[in-house]
């Protein structure tokens, strides 16, 4: 973060500090009911002595942040409940770096949306979703997918009919 310039971190009286840059541009702050500051400012010296990204490198990383747009775009438009764009963003671009990882991320969407909660109506979030979404790479689901875990299913000509997991199998036994 110092090296874009964020903030700038010094040593004054043995002690170290952080001076986020741009905080009061970006807080309300009643400047008059504000107490006077203890700690003191980096100096002329410390400020020249800071190492400071080039344009090139800021032009680099934009570049990899419009790779990941279409990317994260293309995700974004399959996920169901589409709350919390800006939160499922930053979520995505710190853990979406690398193809493994789209593809990954690919993989646990699709594991999610054929689950059984999905299947029952309870969809997270966005933001809440792509917060967590690894927990879904490797995600297998115990509940079969023709019945649902009930056991039976209507079938597409309007019969009930048991199914063939063990579940439709312990019903059978149930019923005979």
């Amino acid at each position: 973060m110092e090296d874009v310039d964020l903030l700038i971190l010094y040593e004054a009286n043995g002690h170290k500090y952080i001076q986020v840059n741009g905080f009061y541009k970006n807080q309300t702050v009643n400047e008059d009911r504000e107490a006077p500051s203890e700690i003191p400012e980096p100096t002329q010296e410390q400020l020249q002595s800071r190492t400071r990204v080039t344009p090139a490198k800021v032009k680099l990383k934009l570049s990899k942040v419009n790779i990941s747009k279409s990317a994260f775009n293309e995700i974004w438009g399959k996920y169901p409940k589409r709350v919390g764009r800006r939160n499922a963003e930053k979520h995505f671009y710190a853990t979406v770096k690398t193809e493994e990882d789209l593809k990954a991320i690919h993989q646990a969407l699709d594991n999610y949306l054929k689950s059984e909660r999905v299947y029952k109506g309870y969809i997270q979030n966005g933001s809440t979703w792509f917060n967590n979404w690894r927990d879904w790479v490797d995600y297998k689901e115990t509940v079969c997918q023709q019945c649902h875990g009930k056991g039976k299913y209507t079938s597409t000509t309007g019969y009930e009919v048991f199914c063939d997991c063990p579940k439709g199998k312990a019903r059978q036994g149930e019923v005979s």
